[in-house]
């Protein structure tokens, strides 16, 4: 009885594992990041689109972008400071 329940619980263990090899296997990409075109009859044709990038990637994106935008700023600010210090001073050499 003991040898029974060993062999259908190894015989259970091994059908969940090939079943499991199996559908990865067959499985359709979850990242597409070409197009593809599957002609499926004449003049019947499938096309898959790349898909989008995830909401993470897009997130870290947008805020890479913002930092580079604000140092971008601050960068005008400072030679608007700068630009503006020199004029004054441009200015004071010149009246004298």
């Amino acid at each position: 009885m003991l040898s029974f329940r060993r062999n259908a619980l190894r015989n259970a263990s091994l059908t969940l594992f090939l079943y499991f090899l199996s559908s990865l296997s067959f499985a359709d990409s979850s990242v597409t990041t070409q197009r593809t075109i599957t002609k499926l009859a004449e003049g019947v044709y499938e096309i898959r689109h790349p898909d989008a990038p995830s909401s993470r990637r897009r997130a870290r994106r947008d805020e890479q972008k913002g930092a580079l935008l604000a140092c971008q700023v601050k960068q005008v600010k400072q030679r608007r400071l700068v630009e503006t210090a020199f004029r004054e001073r441009f200015h004071q050499l010149t009246r004298q």
